[in-house]
């Protein structure tokens, strides 16, 4: 019988806490940024992880809009658990 992981919500300690230790896992520098950025997006965004790198849900470049000269940045998320993609 398989049981169900149980998946607690990320709390903003939480977060704090994975972002100061993602450099223990990663290889360099290109890939501890990337997964603080996908860590700190999910968190804000309210997003699953998969809705960011998953195949289907992958996030692009072109879905990551500048605004304000570099202040704030929106990201297009194609589809969602909630919307599936057209």
């Amino acid at each position: 019988m398989d049981q169900e992981r149980l998946r607690l919500p990320i709390t903003k300690d939480i977060l704090h806490d994975l972002l100061k230790r993602v450099d223990l896992v990663t290889e360099d520098t290109c890939e501890t940024h990337l997964y603080k950025a996908i860590f700190s997006s999910a968190y804000h965004g309210l997003c699953h992880i998969s809705e960011l790198v998953e195949t289907q849900h992958a996030m692009q470049l072109g879905n990551v809009v500048q605004l304000n000269g570099g202040m704030g940045m929106r990201l297009i998320l194609p589809s969602t658990k909630t919307l599936k993609p057209a």
